[in-house]
């Protein structure tokens, strides 16, 4: 039986073409790296003489694909190595007999949704194509097409994208969300090479996955850093970091379940408790340090600690995050309970000051992340939850504090911000909470609560001066409560 690998797929589903045009472009898009084909009936008995590519095929009955055991077995007698199937109320029949003539069979939605993933898994398909938009991916988000990143993991099996792609980068996105595999239309220009940028894109997105990068590997491209000019520097430095933000994207559906349980325990009483070393453990006194002020969070409720203890904060100590009894004894000092949650932040992700951390809290019952660059980590192994932020290679070999660091910066702050935005603290996208306590938030106060009431910023300065600047009260003074 031959099975469908991971790749491109081409589709010729409702396609102008026909006979020797559709082998033709068949032919191109085999050479061109493609995985397999999808097509008609009508077409797969002509292709199955001309190539040895895998033939996904369908029939079209009262408007719908492949609805019962007569279409699956049309398509099968044809050649085809793969049956598509529609989501209808007899898929799980038709795949059991798809099954028991020794074929593989594709459920197939129309839309995006999670009620259909479940009836294509309770199904017995071996596979699942559903329809995408990546404009999702990159622009234009809305709460349903977020859902788009969560498929993967929603589904019990392998998930195809049938992809809208604007250009062949959209593929390596695809993949590297979890989708076994992207079909793409026929595109009508330039067939074999644009199946061929198709195909580099989705092996890049592919082997990101099976290979994935180490912050410890040597970068080719900066490999001659040290003969260019100052802007020749400083170019190739921004054009790494301009990849950052993309990995941290990946990583969006780990760090929003995150957020999640930080937020149920958050509303039980609990801390959020950053523990790193070097560059990261700093990155976790900052966010921490600057959560009081931006949301009026009482002092205690986020609280970091990095090896080497608050010296380290000014002065490297870079051995002290090979002390697990330093981590452990730090996270006994903060008495950490069932409601804490405890985040290691590392790029390598071995930390061992990080992991005494993290055992204490988890001994204790607490929840705890690991927000590392790597993958297959000994925190990420440990932890209850993980970010994966794959960075890779730094432009100068194994410089955490550039890419790596950028991104645990990224996440942090998106762990925060969100957490205080679900307990209420922002209101449309306005600071409420925040503590006014210099002339530069005195004047943002002034302007958020003349914004929220539609008063004068005098008449708002004013109600401010005589509420002891709790912009809160003065919210609820002018009827303002959410």
């Amino acid at each position: 039986m031959k099975k469908l690998e991971r790749g491109i797929i081409v589709s010729f589903y409702n396609t102008p073409f026909k006979g020797e045009v559709v082998q033709f472009l068949c032919k191109q898009a085999q050479d061109g790296g493609a995985v397999g084909v999808i097509a008609d009936v009508s077409d797969i008995c002509n292709l199955r003489s001309k190539t040895d590519i895998t033939l996904i095929g369908y029939v079209m009955k009262n408007g719908v694909m492949t609805a019962d055991e007569d279409c699956a077995k049309t398509v099968i007698e044809s050649g085809a190595d793969v049956v598509a199937v529609g989501v209808s109320p007899k898929i799980s029949a038709v795949i059991s007999y798809v099954h028991s003539l020794g074929k593989q069979a594709i459920a197939v939605l129309d839309a995006n949704c999670e009620d259909g993933v479940r009836i294509a898994n309770e199904s017995g398909a071996d596979m699942l194509c559903v329809d995408v938009n990546c404009e999702s991916l990159n622009e234009g988000k809305t709460p349903k097409n977020e859902g788009i990143k969560e498929l993967p993991s929603l589904s019990q099996i392998p998930v195809i994208a049938s992809v809208k792609c604007k250009n062949s980068a959209d593929v390596s996105a695809i993949l590297r969300q979890g989708y076994y595999g992207a079909v793409i239309e026929n595109p009508l220009r330039a067939f074999s090479d644009t199946v061929k940028n198709y195909v580099e894109e989705a092996n890049a997105g592919i082997a990101k996955i099976e290979n994935p990068p180490s912050t410890e590997d040597r970068n080719v491209r900066s490999l001659n850093i040290d003969k260019l000019s100052t802007l020749g520097i400083l170019s190739k430095i921004n054009a790494e970091d301009a990849t950052v933000a993309k990995e941290v994207e990946f990583a969006l559906p780990s760090i929003a379940k995150i957020v999640d349980v930080i937020y149920e325990n958050y509303q039980k009483g609990g801390r959020v408790l950053y523990c790193g070393a070097g560059t990261s453990g700093r990155l976790g006194v900052v966010d921490s340090a600057e959560c009081p002020p931006t949301y009026g969070v009482e002092h205690g409720r986020v609280v970091a600690t990095m090896a080497g203890g608050r010296d380290a904060v000014f002065k490297a100590s870079e051995n002290k995050e090979d002390s697990y009894e330093s981590g452990y004894e730090s996270a006994k000092e903060l008495n950490v309970t069932e409601n804490d949650v405890a985040i290691g932040i590392s790029a390598n992700g071995n930390a061992q000051f990080c992991l005494g951390f993290m055992a204490y809290a988890k001994e204790m019952g607490a929840k705890t992340v690991a927000i590392v660059n790597n993958v297959k980590t000994k925190m990420s192994d440990f932890a209850d939850l993980s970010a994966h932020l794959l960075t890779g290679a730094e432009v100068v070999k194994g410089s955490t504090r550039m890419k790596a660091a950028t991104a645990q910066k990224m996440t942090i702050n998106m762990i925060s911000t969100a957490l205080f935005i679900k307990c209420g603290y922002v209101i449309s996208n306005l600071m409420v909470n925040m503590n006014p306590n210099n002339v530069k938030l005195k004047n943002r106060a002034t302007n958020m609560v003349s914004v929220l009431s539609g008063k004068s910023e005098q008449e708002c300065r004013a109600l401010l001066e005589n509420n002891g600047w709790s912009i809160r009260k003065c919210l609820e003074i002018t009827g303002i409560e959410e």
